[in-house]
C-alpha cells in the first residue's frame, strides 16, 4: 500500500501522481478521494444491478447520483476546476447525504412497523455513518468530523421521530457519545495535525533559506556535521569530502588552516608578551580578547565556569593588575607594547 510520508519513486507512475501534491496533507486527501472513488465505484457494480432487477427506484436513483458525484469530483480535481479539498469535501458529505436518505427512507416506509431486517439495515447504515467520519479524519478535513458527527445525530434523531420505535431510544445514549466523542476528538486530531503540517512547511521553508545563504546542499550539512562531531577512518572521511565537492573541499581546508594560523599567532603573541603564561591562561586571554564573555569561555574550552575565574584571576595576578583594572585593555595594551598589530592580530 502507498503511503504519503514515503519518498517519492520516480520510477512508480502511481508516486508520480501522489506527489503532485507537494504536501503531506495534500497527499493524504488525495488517497482519501482516491479511495472514495474505488468504493463508490465498486459498490455501484455490486449493488445497482440487483437494485434495477428489484425495482427499487430509490436505491437505483441514490447510487447513481453518488456514482456521478464520485465521478465529478475526481475529474473535477484531475482538470484543476476545483481544489483537491473541495473534491474530497464534496464526495464525503454526498456520501453521508446518502446514508441519511437511506436512514429516513427506510424509517417513513415502515412507519407502523420496524422489522429485525430494518433495523439490521439501520444499524448498518449507523455504521457506516461512523466510517464516513473516520474517513474525513484520515483526510484532515478541518471541522467536518464535527459536523458530520453532529448531522448524525439529527438524522438519528429524525429517524426516531418518523417511528416512534423503542429501538432508537434504547440506542439513543451510545449512538450520541459515540458521535459526539468521535467528532470532537476527531476534529481536535484534524486541528493537531495541520498545525504540526505547518510547523513542518516553515521549518523546510528556514531550511532552505539557510542552505541558500551558504550555498550548501543537505547533504553537504550533512557531512560538515559528520566532520565535526566523531573522528573517522581515511575511507569514511574520504567519502565525506567526496559529497562536499571540490569547492567545499578546498573552503574547508582554507578556512581550517586560516583559523589555527590565527589561533597559533594569537596565543605565541601573548606567549611572547607575558612569558610565565601557562597554555590554559593563554587560550583564555585570547577569548578575553575577543571579547568573549564567562558563560562562551566556559563552554569554547568545556570547563567549569570557577574554573576560568580561576584562571583569570592566576592572569590579573601575573600580570599586576589592579582590581578596577580592566583585563581585556590590559592585554591589548600589552600586546601593542610588545610590537604586534591588533589587525595582524586579529588574522
Amino acid at each position: 500500500m502507498f503511503s504519503p510520508n514515503k519518498p517519492l519513486e520516480k520510477k512508480n507512475s502511481v508516486s508520480r501522481f501522489i506527489y503532485r501534491e507537494h504536501t503531506f496533507l495534500g497527499r493524504q486527501q488525495l488517497l482519501s478521494l482516491i479511495y472514495y472513488t474505488l468504493h463508490i465505484t465498486l459498490v455501484t457494480v455490486v449493488f445497482l444491478p440487483k437494485a434495477i432487477a428489484s425495482s427499487r427506484v430509490f436505491f437505483v436513483v441514490v447510487m447513481f447520483l453518488l456514482q456521478a458525484v464520485a465521478i465529478f469530483s475526481f475529474l473535477g480535481y484531475l482538470k484543476r476546476w476545483v481544489r483537491l479539498s473541495v473534491s474530497l469535501r464534496f464526495i464525503i458529505y454526498s456520501v453521508h447525504l446518502v446514508i441519511s436518505l437511506q436512514m429516513i427512507y427506510i424509517s417513513a416506509a415502515n412507519v407502523d412497523l420496524l422489522t429485525g431486517l430494518h433495523k439490521t439495515f439501520m444499524m448498518a447504515n449507523i455504521t457506516l455513518m461512523v466510517l464516513n467520519v473516520v474517513l474525513s479524519i484520515m483526510a484532515c478535513q478541518r471541522h467536518d468530523p464535527l459536523v458530520l458527527s453532529l448531522l448524525s445525530l439529527v438524522v438519528y434523531a429524525a429517524c426516531a421521530f418518523i417511528t416512534h420505535d423503542r429501538w432508537f431510544e434504547i440506542l439513543a445514549a451510545v449512538v450520541t457519545i459515540t458521535f459526539l466523542l468521535l467528532g470532537l476528538l476527531g476534529s481536535s486530531l484534524v486541528w493537531s495535525t495541520r498545525k504540526i503540517e505547518n510547523e513542518n512547511i516553515a521549518l523546510k521553508k528556514e531550511d532552505e533559506e539557510l542552505f541558500a545563504i551558504f550555498g550548501l546542499s543537505r547533504e553537504q550539512v550533512k557531512a560538515y556535521v559528520k566532520l565535526a562531531e566523531q573522528e573517522m577512518s581515511d575511507d569514511k572521511v574520504a567519502a565525506v569530502f567526496d559529497i562536499l565537492g571540490k569547492n567545499a573541499q578546498k573552503n574547508v581546508m582554507v578556512n581550517m588552516k586560516r583559523y589555527f594560523y590565527a589561533k597559533r599567532f594569537s596565543e605565541e603573541a601573548i606567549g611572547k608578551a607575558v612569558p610565565n603564561l601557562t597554555p590554559s591562561e593563554k587560550e583564555v586571554c585570547r577569548l578575553v580578547m575577543q571579547d568573549r564573555k564567562l558563560g562562551d569561555i566556559s563552554r569554547i574550552l568545556h570547563k567549569n565556569e570557577s574554573n576560568i575565574t580561576t584562571i583569570r584571576s592566576n592572569v590579573r595576578r601575573k600580570l599586576g593588575l589592579k582590581p578596577g583594572d580592566d583585563l581585556k585593555k590590559s592585554l591589548w595594551h600589552i600586546i601593542e607594547v610588545a610590537g604586534c598589530s591588533r589587525d595582524k592580530f586579529k588574522e
